[in-house]
């Protein structure tokens, strides 16, 4: 087997790798009795091969509108590189009122988390997407759909 071709299934098992194992660990209600009820995205890169120049996203959606991130907030960081098995967290705030609503059931939520990161050695641009539902009823945020392809819409 040539050098060459025994590079590119090494880089091709390692981009492999990164793809299957970015993502994110939980989605959860940090606070809840403040101004500024706020929602913990725990994420990390579970694999052994670090995510490199990696901008992470999150919005919380109540009945299907966009909830605006407040002035002084950021929706989408530069987390820069995202080493193996070590956690980030990513934070979200719903105005009061439309928390109270999501918590009586009276209103549906979801938080939709969107990653870019480049695989071994900046080859290739790969891409996360993920939308969370809340159950009130459990008051757990469960997994509703995904995708891998760059390009996805976070919204």
């Amino acid at each position: 087997m040539a050098d060459n071709e025994r590079e590119s299934r090494a880089e091709s098992s390692a981009e492999r790798e990164i793809i299957r194992t970015v993502g994110v660990q939980q989605v959860s209600f940090q606070e809840t009795e403040t101004q500024h009820p706020t929602i913990v995205v725990n994420f990390r890169n579970f694999g052994s091969i670090p995510a490199l120049d990696a901008i992470v996203g999150a919005h919380a959606l109540v009945d299907g509108k966009l909830i605006k991130a407040p002035a002084d907030i950021m929706s989408e960081m530069n987390a820069g590189i995202l080493s193996p098995n070590v956690p980030h967290s990513f934070y979200v705030f719903i105005p009061p009122d439309k928390y109270a609503a999501v918590a009586a059931g009276k209103s549906n939520l979801q938080v939709h988390v969107r990653m870019i990161y480049d695989g071994p050695a900046h080859q290739k641009q790969l891409c996360y997407f993920e939308r969370f539902v809340y159950d009130f009823r459990e008051s757990i945020f469960q997994a509703s759909g995904g995708d891998d392809r760059c390009g996805t819409d976070i919204l």
